[in-house]
C-alpha cells in the first residue's frame, strides 16, 4: 500500500509538471507576442527588413515643359521588370527626406573657379528641405569628408564647403622645387586627380544609407592616378548602388579654360600650381597643345534643354558636330553620362558660372519634386544578376525618368 502511495504521488507531480511547462511555451492569445514589425512594413525602415527584398526606384515626371507633374497616383503607374508587369508594394509621394552626397572636384583645373563653385553648391543646399541632410566631400588626391558625417544645418554644411581647397591631402612626391629666372625657389604641387577612386569610397559609404538617397558629382570627368577602381569598376558600382546619381561636368570651353603648364600634354598629366610666388614658365596652352591633350580649344557654343527639365537649364556644347570633337573629350562626356543614366539621374554640361548654378538648382528642384515607388521582383532576382526596369504612367504628354535597370547585390 504504502508503494501503491508513492507511485501515485509521484505521477501527479509529474502531471503537474507538464501541464506548467505547457502553459509557459502556449500563452493564451492575450498574452501572445506581438507579431514582427518586418511583416507589416509602415515605412522604408521597415521595407528595409523584410526578408524578401524590395526594389525602391525614384521616380521623376514632368510635362513638356519641363514642370513637375505633382498630382499622380499608385493607380496611375505600370512596372515592369525583364518585360513582366510588377505588383507596386509601396507609393510615396515627395514628401520623404533625401540624404545627398555632394562631391566637388577640387583638383587643379577648378582651382581658378572654385570659389563660385562653392556658391553653387551653397546655394543648391539652401533649396533643399530642412530634413533633407548632406555629406560634402572634396577630392583632388584623395577624398576628404569635409564632415566627420551627415547634417542638416545650413551654417555647419556652408562652413564646411567653404573649407574645401586644392590640394587638401598632399605627398612629398608631389612636391616639386624648382628656381626661377631670378634665383628664387618657387615650390610646385602637383595635384592629382582621382574621381574613379572618389566614386568608389563615396559609394561605399552611401551604400549603407537606408531611405532615399543622390550623389551629385561636380568634376571635368578627368582621371590621371587612381587605384582602386577605374573606369568600368565605377560605372558597374552605379549599377549597384540604389541612388539617384547626378553630374554636373564643367567644361574647358571659354572662359573656364585654366592655366597650365606646357609639357606632353594628355589628360591625365598633372596640373601644377604654384605655393609662393609666380609660376615659371606657365604659359596658356595653345590651340595645338590643347589638341595634342585631347580638349577642344575654344569655340562658339550653342545652348540646348538637357535631360527632359527646364528650359532654364543649359548644356553648351561646341557647334561643330558631336561626332568631330576629340575621342577622349567624347569618351568623358559618355562616362559621366553613363553614371548618371544607369541610376535615372541626370547629366548637366556646363562651361560659366551660371549654367553651374542653373544645374545645382534643377538637382535641388528634382530632389524636392519626386516620387517613389517599391515593388518585390517575380521571380526573385539572383545575387549579382541583372534586371531591366521600365516605369511608365497613365498619362499623356508626359515625361517619364527612372532607373533602366539594376544589379542586385544581397545585403
Amino acid at each position: 500500500m504504502r508503494l501503491t502511495h508513492r507511485i501515485f504521488l509521484l505521477l501527479a507531480a509529474l502531471v503537474m509538471s507538464a501541464a506548467s511547462v505547457s502553459a509557459q511555451n502556449n500563452p493564451p492569445p492575450s498574452q501572445a507576442a506581438p507579431p514582427s514589425a518586418a511583416a507589416t512594413p509602415a515605412d522604408d525602415d521597415e521595407v528595409e527588413r523584410v526578408s524578401v527584398h524590395v526594389v525602391s526606384v525614384p521616380v521623376s515626371v514632368t510635362d513638356r515643359d519641363g514642370r513637375f507633374v505633382p498630382d499622380l497616383k499608385e493607380s496611375d503607374f505600370l512596372v515592369s521588370e525583364n518585360g513582366r508587369d510588377q505588383s507596386i508594394a509601396y507609393f510615396a509621394s515627395v514628401e520623404q527626406p533625401f540624404t545627398v552626397m555632394l562631391l566637388l572636384d577640387t583638383s587643379g583645373s577648378t582651382s581658378l573657379r572654385l570659389q563660385d563653385i562653392q556658391s553653387a553648391a551653397i546655394a543648391f543646399v539652401n533649396q533643399l528641405r530642412p530634413q533633407d541632410r548632406v555629406l560634402p566631400i572634396a577630392f583632388d588626391n584623395d577624398a576628404v569628408a569635409l564632415l566627420p558625417g551627415w547634417a542638416s544645418d545650413r551654417a555647419v554644411l556652408t562652413q564646411a564647403i567653404r573649407s574645401a581647397r586644392t590640394g587638401m591631402i598632399m605627398e612629398d612626391k608631389d612636391r616639386e622645387v624648382r628656381v626661377g629666372k631670378d634665383g628664387k625657389k618657387v615650390v610646385f604641387q602637383h595635384v592629382n586627380t582621382r574621381l574613379y577612386d572618389a566614386f568608389y569610397k563615396s559609394a561605399d559609404t552611401l551604400r549603407h544609407v537606408k531611405g532615399r538617397k543622390a550623389l551629385i558629382l561636380f568634376t571635368d570627368g578627368i582621371d590621371n592616378s587612381s587605384r582602386l577602381a577605374t573606369r568600368a569598376s565605377t560605372l558597374a558600382l552605379a549599377e549597384e548602388l540604389d541612388a539617384l546619381i547626378y553630374v554636373i561636368q564643367f567644361t574647358r570651353y571659354g572662359n573656364y579654360a585654366p592655366r597650365r603648364e606646357p609639357g606632353p600634354g594628355n589628360l591625365g598629366s598633372p596640373v601644377a600650381r604654384p605655393v609662393t610666388g609666380p609660376s615659371v614658365n606657365e604659359t596658356r596652352q595653345t590651340p595645338a597643345q590643347m589638341a595634342a591633350a585631347g580638349v577642344s580649344p575654344p569655340s562658339p557654343t550653342r545652348a540646348s534643354p538637357v535631360g527632359g527639365g527646364s528650359a532654364s537649364v543649359l548644356s553648351s556644347r561646341p557647334m561643330r558636330p558631336f561626332e568631330q570633337r576629340h575621342p577622349k573629350v567624347l569618351e568623358v562626356e559618355r562616362y559621366l553620362e553613363g553614371l548618371s543614366e544607369r541610376t535615372g539621374g541626370r547629366f548637366f554640361v556646363a562651361d560659366d558660372m551660371s549654367k553651374i548654378e542653373s544645374a545645382f538648382a534643377a538637382i535641388a528642384d528634382e530632389l524636392r519634386r519626386m516620387y517613389s515607388i517599391g515593388y518585390r521582383p517575380d521571380p526573385l532576382a539572383r545575387a549579382g544578376e541583372r534586371r531591366e526596369v521600365k516605369v511608365k504612367v497613365k498619362r499623356e504628354r508626359v515625361a517619364v525618368r527612372a532607373r533602366k535597370n539594376y544589379v542586385f547585390k544581397p545585403r
